[in-house]
C-alpha cells in the first residue's frame, strides 16, 4: 500500500522541488539587482556630488589666485663673521717698547692713523742727525766748484743748503742740468750718501707702527719696557667695519649662485638686518662637508669678529615659476586647487628649489585657484566652500 502512495504522488514532490529552486533563483537576482542600483547609486554621488545639498556642510577654505612670475629663489645659509682687515704686528727693529697715548692691549680700539706701537728710537736718531751733518759737510765743501764749473744751476744748489736742516728728512736733490754735472756729483759720493741717508730715515719710521685702518686689538704679547726684538711678533690687529661671512654651499646649488648677488644678513644676538654680496666662491669641495666655501662681504658697526650670522642669498631667477609654502606641497607631486568654486582638485608640479619652509613649482596653471591651507581629508571631488584671500 505504501507503494502505491508513493508513486501516485511523485509527479506532484518533482513539481514542488522545481518550484523551489525557481523561487530561489528570483530571489537570488533580485538581490544581485538591488545591490547593483545601490553600488550605482554611490558611484553617481561620487562622480557628480550635488552641490546644493553639501555645500554648506563643506569646509571653509582659504584659496588664492596663482599668478605664474619669474621668481627669484633664496637660499638660507649660517656663518662665522671674520674681519676682512687683519694684520698681525711684527717689530721690523729691535729696542725697548715705548709707552703711547693708548696702550696696545686687547680690547683698545685705535683710528686709522693712530700710533699702535712705539720702539725706543733715541740712538737711531742721533746717528741719523750725524749723517745728515756729515752730508751737509759735502755740498758745502762742493759750492766753489758749482759755481764755477755749473753756474746755471749753483742757485738751486745754494737754496738747497741754507735750507738744509740735520733733524728733519732730506728734500729731493737739485736736478743736474746735464750728464757732466752728474758724473761730478757721483764722483763726490753725493748721490751714495744721499741715498744712504734716506735708508736710515725710511728704517727709522719703522720704530712707530701706525694704525692701518679703524680697528681693534686682538691680542697683545708685549708690554711697555719689553725689549723687543726684531722679527717679534708683537700682538694682532682686526678691523671693525669691514668683513667677510663664509659659508658651505652644497654642490647641486652652485649654478643659482653668482658673484654680486645680494644678501640679507641677520643676527639672533643683534637687531636689525645688514646687506652683503658674493665677493667670492671656491671651487674646490670640502672633503668633510662636501660644500663649496662662499664668501660674503658686509660691513656695519654693530658687527663683531666671530659673530653667527644667517644669510639669504638673493639668487637665479626661475622663469615661469610659482613661489608656494611647503606645507601645501602634497608627496613632493602635486597641490590642491578649487575648481568650479567649490571641488577640490590637483595639480602636477616639478620641484625647481627648496629652502626651509618654501617651495619653487613648476606645472601650475596660469591663474589657478590654488588651497593656502592644509586641509583634513582633501581628495580630489571633495567639496568646500572658499574664502578668497590675498598672499
Amino acid at each position: 500500500m505504501y507503494s502505491f502512495f508513493f508513486h501516485l504522488n511523485e509527479p506532484t514532490f518533482k513539481m514542488k522541488k522545481i518550484l523551489i529552486r525557481r523561487i530561489y533563483t528570483i530571489a537570488a537576482l533580485g538581490v544581485l539587482v538591488i545591490a547593483s542600483l545601490i553600488s550605482n547609486a554611490f558611484e553617481a554621488q561620487k562622480k557628480a556630488p550635488t552641490k546644493t545639498a553639501t555645500l554648506s556642510s563643506a569646509p571653509l577654505v582659504n584659496v588664492y589666485k596663482e599668478t605664474i612670475k619669474d621668481a627669484s629663489i633664496s637660499i638660507e645659509l649660517s656663518g662665522r663673521l671674520s674681519s676682512k682687515e687683519r694684520i698681525n704686528v711684527f717689530s721690523e727693529v729691535s729696542g725697548q717698547l715705548q709707552s703711547s697715548e693708548k696702550e696696545f692691549k686687547e680690547g683698545i680700539s685705535f683710528a686709522k692713523g693712530d700710533t699702535l706701537i712705539h720702539i725706543n728710537d733715541a740712538q737711531t736718531r742721533l746717528n741719523l742727525s750725524a749723517l745728515r751733518s756729515s752730508f751737509l759737510s759735502l755740498l758745502t765743501g762742493l759750492q766753489a766748484e758749482l759755481a764755477t764749473d755749473y753756474p746755471d744751476t749753483f742757485a738751486n744748489w745754494q737754496n738747497y743748503i741754507s735750507s738744509f736742516n740735520p733733524l728733519k728728512d732730506l728734500e729731493i736733490l737739485p736736478e743736474a742740468q746735464s750728464q757732466k754735472e752728474k758724473n761730478f756729483l757721483v764722483t763726490k759720493n753725493v748721490y751714495n750718501q744721499f741715498f744712504n741717508i734716506r735708508s736710515q730715515e725710511s728704517q727709522l719710521r719703522k720704530y712707530v707702527i701706525k694704525a692701518p685702518f679703524d680697528g681693534t686689538v686682538h691680542s697683545a704679547n708685549t708690554v711697555p719696557g719689553t725689549l723687543i726684538r726684531v722679527g717679534q711678533q708683537i700682538g694682532e690687529y682686526v678691523g671693525v667695519f669691514h668683513y667677510e661671512l663664509e659659508l658651505g654651499l652644497s654642490v647641486n646649488e652652485r649654478s643659482k649662485i653668482k658673484l654680486k648677488d645680494k644678501v640679507t644678513l641677520k643676527s639672533e644676538d643683534i637687531n636689525g638686518t645688514w646687506q652683503g654680496e658674493v665677493s667670492r666662491i671656491g671651487t674646490v669641495i670640502d672633503p668633510a662637508t662636501q660644500t663649496l666655501k662662499i664668501y660674503v662681504s658686509t660691513t656695519g658697526e654693530d658687527l663683531m669678529e666671530g659673530m653667527y650670522m644667517k644669510a639669504e642669498l638673493n639668487g637665479l631667477t626661475i622663469k615661469g615659476s610659482t613661489l608656494l609654502g611647503s606645507h601645501l606641497l602634497i608627496n613632493n607631486q602635486f597641490v590642491y586647487g578649487v575648481e568650479n568654486d567649490s571641488i577640490l582638485t590637483k595639480y602636477p608640479v616639478t620641484v625647481l628649489h627648496e629652502n626651509n619652509d618654501l617651495v619653487w613649482l613648476s606645472g601650475i596653471p596660469e591663474s589657478a585657484i590654488l588651497l593656502a591651507q592644509s586641509l583634513t581629508g582633501a581628495k580630489p571631488g571633495k567639496v568646500v566652500r572658499v574664502n578668497s584671500i590675498k598672499l
